[in-house]
């Protein structure tokens, strides 16, 4: 059966970068339509979270978003800036390059923090490859990667985070990734590996099409929440088609993009998957639906299923099926692999 998961994503209009009033109202507007996820720009309120040495992140916007999703019982990703608590930024001076933090007066991250449908803090992400200019003072179009290196650090840069994000929500499995995460595949290579079907990227800056082609590599949707650049929100497929690209309107500040995804559905390789789906699709001719599109070109088959049919998870389990993303990156290839003995590189 299908396993459906509605999705918001707010977008800011060009010209508006930290506008935590009008972030908030399509919050409020999105929650009260039955959202099941909303996300929010990077960095929109403006605000900077304390956290305390429990881990527990405090800040008005974020106290404020905790209520709408609360009231609505939505899961909501609050990107925002957060100082770290004492002991964390100790171990972090410890652990990071030799003296490279000790000119800092105090250090923070950028980072996406989830609230659960009671409102409360379940997971925190902490944005893997933070801009440089985030932590130094040089400009990205404005100095080479030597001047770069040399250039001194921020009173209060956002250090590096340290692990995937990953968080099992109660429709399914969410990875996080914040702007210039988009540039580093290994980061969205370790969700797939991880299992993640949904990722959720706010950003200062569109993605274009780098948004579809992790989607398309890795076969999970992307789905964008961005402020500066153009503003637009987009959603892409599992195929790596998009599904949604939207703009914000003429007088807009915010907008907010829908999208209702189904997560059970399933990429297959023709090949030794084949004889299998047409053996599914003859015992569930109403309820599973098979799309052979992407066949001719790819070789690759969309399976999704409705009603009193088991999940396509079940039907994998049950008649042997391996998915895309397992065919490509553990199965055939460790097979392969297993017969040459040893790997080529």
């Amino acid at each position: 059966m299908s396993r459906l998961v509605r999705v918001a994503s707010i977008g800011l209009a060009p010209g508006y970068e930290t506008e935590p009033e009008a972030v908030l109202e399509e919050m409020e507007k999105a929650a009260s339509k039955g959202a099941d996820l909303i996300l929010t720009p990077e960095v929109w309120s403006g605000q900077i979270a304390e956290t305390q040495e429990n881990g527990a992140c405090r800040a008005p916007v974020l106290e404020q978003a905790a209520k709408i999703a609360a009231r609505y019982h939505t899961y909501t990703a609050v990107c925002m800036e957060r100082y770290l608590p004492a002991e964390e930024e100790r171990q972090l001076r410890a652990a990071g390059a030799k003296g490279f933090w000790k000119d800092a007066k105090r250090l923070k991250s950028n980072s996406n923090i989830l609230l659960d449908r009671q409102g409360r803090q379940a997971y925190v992400y902490d944005k893997i490859y933070p801009y440089p200019p985030e932590f130094q003072m040089a400009e990205g179009d404005q100095c080479s990667m030597e001047e770069l290196k040399q250039s001194p650090v921020q009173a209060e840069p956002n250090v590096p985070g340290r692990q995937v994000g990953v968080y099992d929500c109660d429709f399914g499995r969410v990875g996080f990734a914040i702007c210039f995460d988009m540039n580093f595949p290994a980061l969205w290579a370790q969700m797939a590996k991880r299992d993640v079907e949904l990722v959720v990227w706010p950003a200062a800056f569109s993605g274009g099409r780098n948004a579809a082609l992790r989607a398309g590599a890795y076969h999970y949707y992307v789905v964008t929440s961005t402020s500066v650049g153009k503003g637009d929100c987009r959603v892409a497929d599992i195929n790596g088609d998009w599904i949604l690209v939207q703009y914000p309107q003429a007088g807009e500040v915010a907008h907010t993009a829908w999208a209702t995804l189904d997560l059970d559905r399933t990429i297959f390789h023709k090949n030794f998957n084949e004889a299998q789906i047409r053996k599914i699709a003859r015992r569930y001719p109403e309820d599973v639906q098979v799309d052979a599109s992407l066949y001719g070109e790819e070789e690759w088959i969309v399976v999704s299923s409705k009603g009193a049919a088991p999940s396509v998870q079940e039907l994998c389990r049950e008649y042997g099926l391996v998915p895309l993303r397992r065919f490509k990156t553990e199965e055939m290839a460790s097979y392969i692999d297993g017969i040459r003995g040893m790997r080529p590189w």
